[in-house]
């Protein structure tokens, strides 16, 4: 039964205090885009007794937004499931792509727990803050969109959305013409400096390509609207007497409004340079004209289908044009003014043969582990094992860099078709949504279909963050719920709806004994306790965070920082959140490599102090992650220095080269140790 369909009934205190957190929430995670670590408020930070307000993080452009993002998805669900327990009108209705969201989800647990470092898959590295519980909370997100928001506030929702990312985009405009307000300190020069407060230009990208495509249904749909009111007798009589109708303008300046943001989010890929997300973009528009031609009969259906025609046409052309033209070293070519073009023509292969290189190594991890694969968030294992030729030399990948390839090396086949059994389920129910719905009715929907298809090419050859994910769950929901109002059945055909009926039938008896209070409360008890531990945790990994960076710039030689304060440091962020932790470890072994002689020569007691620091962490390092070689590699970098200074670490070099060897054979940084 759709949320829709169940009679309303009036809202007790308790019910709406809990939908306007739900609203709240949703609120705040549509501004998740503005959040950069030490610039915006967040959790804040003791340090020598003094409270930090505003404590930067490492990676600061996705730490700050994707623990936040946790924190108000917990609370949010909390909320959502006391509102559920009280009124069914706002329980989760049966939905094709909410149950194939589910079956991803469990895909990536089963693969977790299998693969070669559980720690690793559930809870990610700072620099990509990916992992299944991160896959959690943007399910736990889905379902409280379908369940809570109706169709009539979907298109307010959207466009809120757009309007955030209208703000993002001008903050990238300004950062094209040197505003100096607007400039990141460490980016102010060449491609990267075009990023807003997302910190890389293919996540931004990413971001505003989906909201020019949503925009620009917006437009269409106003301007239907206006060329309808024009057309309409009342209006032409108002028009003809001299005065003005409000009910005549408003659609024209709405269309004139979406269209400037459409526009806006077009020429902002452009400034990125993100190739990816301009072949995303015209992939994007393609898809709207395909969608309509299938959709709309006679010369509109010859209209659109000659514009999808062109558009994947220009698609492939780009796609082309990036993976064969070169420009020669030594070429005199006149500058373009946009970053785009300047960056296409003066285009180098090596991008493209680092991601079929990164491709190759995930094939070649598959087939070594087809089922489940490595497990989530281990990429980087796969690449030291299968890395060969330029997979061997390149900087070092922790992503596949394409969504498939990632699924494919670290889920195995089950994680490629679980994935894509959203995007086929999205497709379904989207299109039977569609065709039930009226000519400017399905307009919307049509241009979240084009947007999704975007994001899905653009994520074909690049990482995605929360960011990026954060639209496709609302667009999820979006065409989840769309497809819901109008009266859009589930295939009773398909497996997943024969397994969720199969699995509640099973347990139905046992549920039927208990009574539905009890069920409730314990509902609500089992949410409130995951949140609380979920706050903790995310304060945890945050303070983490906060504190190596502290380690990582008091480790600059130039800043004069007494050295016993970098170890202090180092210590302290390892131990603020374990399952985490490794990354801090691999940075303090990198810390005591590049300094011991200087330490060992002025400091010796503080080179003993931290050489007991690094061989008490050293087997925990090795402990989380088995068969990262990244483990071995850096301590024995770091041992082979200490062993130049102390021979008693010879035998302790040498073993970890001996394992680093094992995991890497190919690597070049692995191939650079020496033998002992």
């Amino acid at each position: 039964m759709s949320p829709e369909s169940v009679r309303p009934m009036p809202l007790r205190p308790i019910e709406r205090a809990a939908l306007g957190v739900i609203w709240a929430g949703i609120g705040l995670i549509l501004l998740i885009p503005f959040v950069v670590s030490g610039e915006s408020a967040f959790f804040p930070l003791v340090v020598n007794n003094q409270a930090v307000l505003f404590p930067p993080t490492i990676f600061p452009y996705l730490v700050g937004k994707g623990l936040l993002f946790r924190c108000i998805v917990e609370v949010v669900f909390v909320a959502w499931t006391v509102l559920a327990v009280l009124n069914p009108a706002y329980r989760p209705p049966r939905s094709l792509p909410l149950g194939l969201l589910a079956v991803a989800l469990g895909v990536s647990l089963v693969s977790a727990l299998l693969g070669v470092s559980v720690v690793r898959s559930l809870f990610s590295t700072y620099e990509r803050l990916g992992g299944v519980l991160e896959q959690a909370h943007w399910f736990a997100f889905a379902v409280v969109l379908v369940s809570v928001v109706r169709v009539a506030h979907w298109h307010l929702l959207l466009k809120a959305k757009v309007v955030v990312g209208m703000v993002i985009a001008l903050w990238a405009v300004g950062q094209h013409f040197d505003v100096e307000a607007l400039l990141w300190e460490w980016s102010k020069e060449g491609y990267g400096r075009i990023t807003a407060t997302l910190g890389n230009p293919i996540h931004l990208g990413a971001y505003v390509l989906v909201n020019s495509l949503v925009a620009a249904g917006f437009s269409m749909e106003s301007l239907t609207k206006a060329a309808s009111t024009s057309t309409d007798g009342e209006g032409l009589r108002s028009g003809m007497s001299g005065t003005v109708d409000i009910r005549m303008i408003a659609p024209w300046c709405s269309t004139l409004f979406w269209g400037l943001c459409a526009v806006l989010g077009a020429w902002v890929v452009t400034l990125t340079a993100a190739r990816s997300a301009f072949l995303g973009l015209i992939a994007g528009f393609a898809a709207v004209a395909v969608l309509f031609a299938y959709l709309e009969r006679g010369r509109v259906r010859l209209a659109v289908g000659t514009a999808a025609g062109l558009l994947a046409a220009a698609a492939v052309a780009f796609a082309l044009l990036v993976a064969t033209f070169e420009a020669a070293p030594d070429s005199q070519r006149v500058r373009s003014p946009n970053p785009l073009v300047d960056r296409t023509l003066a285009f180098s292969k090596r991008t493209v043969e680092t991601r079929l290189s990164a491709w190759d190594a995930a094939a070649k991890g598959f087939f070594e582990r087809p089922v489940f694969g490595w497990g989530p968030e281990n990429y980087v294992v796969v690449l030291g094992r299968h890395g060969s030729e330029m997979g061997a030399e390149m900087r070092i990948h922790d992503n596949a860099h394409g969504r498939l390839a990632e699924e494919l090396a670290t889920k195995g086949a089950l994680g490629v078709i679980s994935h894509l059994a959203v995007w086929a389920g999205l497709l379904i129910v989207g299109l039977r949504a569609a065709r039930r719905m009226g000519r400017r009715e399905r307009i919307v929907l049509v241009f979240a279909g084009g947007a999704l298809v975007g994001y899905f090419a653009q994520a074909l050859v690049s990482p995605e963050v929360v960011t990026g994910t954060l639209q496709f769950t609302l667009l999820l929901a979006f065409v989840a719920v769309a497809s819901r109002a109008v009266g859009e059945p589930e295939p009773s055909s398909f497996w997943s709806t024969k397994l969720v009926a199969t699995i509640r039938n099973r347990f139905k008896p046992t549920l039927g004994r208990v009574r539905r209070p009890v069920l409730g409360v314990a509902a609500v008890v089992v949410s409130a306790a995951l949140a609380g531990l979920g706050f903790w945790a995310n304060k945890a990994a945050f303070s983490s965070a906060s504190i190596g960076a502290l380690a990582i710039r008091s480790s600059e030689p130039s800043l004069g920082i007494a050295p016993h304060r970098t170890r202090e440091f180092f210590a302290e962020a390892i131990d603020a959140f374990e399952p985490m932790a490794n990354q801090f470890r691999l940075f303090l072994f990198q810390y005591t490599r590049n300094r011991w002689r200087f330490l060992r020569t002025r400091h010796r007691e503080e080179a003993a102090r931290l050489l007991a620091l690094v061989d008490a962490e050293a087997p925990a390092a090795v402990r989380h992650e088995r068969e990262n070689w990244e483990v071995p590699m850096t301590l024995a970098q770091m041992y082979v220095e200490v062993s130049a200074t102390n021979p008693d670490y010879r035998a302790v070099a040498a073993r970890h080269i001996e394992a680093a060897r094992e995991m890497a054979p190919n690597r070049v940084e692995v191939r650079a140790l020496p033998t002992l």
